[in-house]
């Protein structure tokens, strides 16, 4: 025989004692559980007064298998050749004669054990305890004692506040779920963007030079075309341009000739600035699950540049006079003119006002989208970086804040811009 004495820890945090296999775990034949009435009352303790209610549930769960053994119709026996049985308080005298404390709990156990010890000196008495405190004290007395082994152990109870801790965090990852996720950032998805900025190829006076007389050899003057006197040459007069068309288009040749070294200069002029000129394009995502509405993008850039939305656009190039027109040709010019095709106006609102631009010492720039769908992005116009000159090219940051009317705060951030001279 095996006389076990279970202390009120196995009834909170291991399996039922019904379901524990004690003849396999003590190597036993046969074995009776032992609850002295000191656990009993601390199990009642616990049912009632325990702060977390999974393990009020659990003492209430032992209180009654303890009841059932003990008081039911069915006998002690819980399990084959497993019984259950407890014992009354020890009287004063044993706990002083043992050097034991009667009021602490740790030493009821070991009391208990030394009694059966003494009481069935041929059976094994063991003291199955979970805490440090018993099997310490159990030593210096020869008691034998076993901790529970870790297969049995129930699921950790969450404590009250630890529980409401975690239901807040989901309620929390409920709401952020709710809210639209706004990020500013380049097109390509970055919070940088690489430029290599380099002057261009430019045409010296000589080149523009000879690009003009190109332009002569290309639109020489016209000579005049006589018209024979034959039956033929009523429809020769018509298909054929008069000498008056002839010499406006010889008239009109110097001033283009003149306008297309003009527009070469310019070019020149353009490409030069042009090359020191850098596109930002930035695209505003949603990465939430709901849509934003009513979004707000503030972005701030420092001085040192000429920032811009309107795009540096090249010089238009001069077109040639208007070829001299025969009198058919005219007239089907006409009928353009008097019929003109209509053209379909396809404008509608858009999502995505244009920036609006406010220098200072630096630049403000305000930019308002009206609504933009979850895991969608919404791309802005561009904006325009000018450097004052190669030498003045750098890197530099900007910083942005949106704000929606759906988004509880702000959202902030930085964008790197790495511009270099690739001279």
């Amino acid at each position: 025989m095996t006389y076990t004495i279970l202390d009120t820890n196995f009834f909170l945090h291991f399996e039922p004692i019904d379901q524990v296999d004690w003849l396999g775990l003590l190597n036993a034949d046969q074995v009776t559980l032992v609850v002295p009435r000191r656990i009993i009352e601390e199990i009642d303790e616990q049912k009632d007064q325990n702060s977390q209610e999974k393990l009020r549930e659990r003492a209430r769960g032992a209180q009654q298998r303890i009841e059932q053994a003990l008081l039911g119709q069915e006998g002690k026996e819980i399990r084959d050749s497993v019984t259950l049985d407890y014992s009354e308080k020890l009287s004063p005298t044993f706990f002083e004669e043992n050097n034991l404390d009667r009021s602490t709990p740790d030493d009821h156990l070991v009391a208990t054990g030394l009694y059966f010890e003494e009481e069935y000196p041929e059976a094994q008495v063991v003291v199955v305890t979970d805490d440090t405190g018993p099997r310490l004290t159990a030593k210096p007395y020869g008691i034998k004692t076993l901790r529970p082994p870790e297969e049995l152990r129930l699921q950790p109870v969450e404590s009250e506040a630890r529980k409401e801790l975690r239901e807040l965090r989901l309620e929390n990852e409920r709401l952020k779920n709710r809210i639209p996720d706004l990020e500013l950032s380049f097109q390509d998805g970055e919070k940088f963007a690489k430029f290599q900025v380099s002057p261009p190829e430019v045409r010296s006076e000589e080149e523009v030079e000879k690009k003009v007389d190109e332009i002569r050899q290309e639109y020489p003057e016209k000579e005049q075309v006589e018209v024979e006197n034959s039956p033929l040459g009523a429809i020769k007069k018509f298909a054929v341009p008069p000498p008056e068309e002839i010499e406006r288009y010889n008239d009109e040749l110097p001033e283009f000739y003149e306008e297309y070294r003009e527009y070469l200069e310019k070019l020149r002029k353009y490409r030069y600035v042009a090359g020191r000129v850098i596109e930002l394009n930035l695209v505003l995502s949603n990465e939430g699950r709901t849509p934003a509405e009513d979004i707000d993008i503030q972005m701030h850039f420092p001085d040192g540049f000429l920032l811009t939305d309107s795009k540096l656009e090249p010089p238009p190039e001069p077109s040639p006079p208007r070829p001299p027109q025969s009198l058919g040709a005219g007239i089907q010019d006409l009928h353009s003119v008097v019929n003109p095709t209509p053209t379909p106006n396809l404008s509608s609102p858009s999502n995505v006002s244009s920036p609006d631009i406010t220098e200072t010492n630096s630049y403000e720039v305000e930019v308002h989208v009206g609504k933009i769908k979850h895991t969608v992005e919404e791309s802005l116009d561009p904006l325009y970086v000018v450097f004052e000159s190669y030498e003045a090219v750098n890197p530099f940051s900007f910083e942005y804040q949106i704000v929606a009317g759906n988004v509880p705060n702000p959202v902030t951030g930085t964008l790197h811009v790495v511009a270099e001279d690739g001279r």
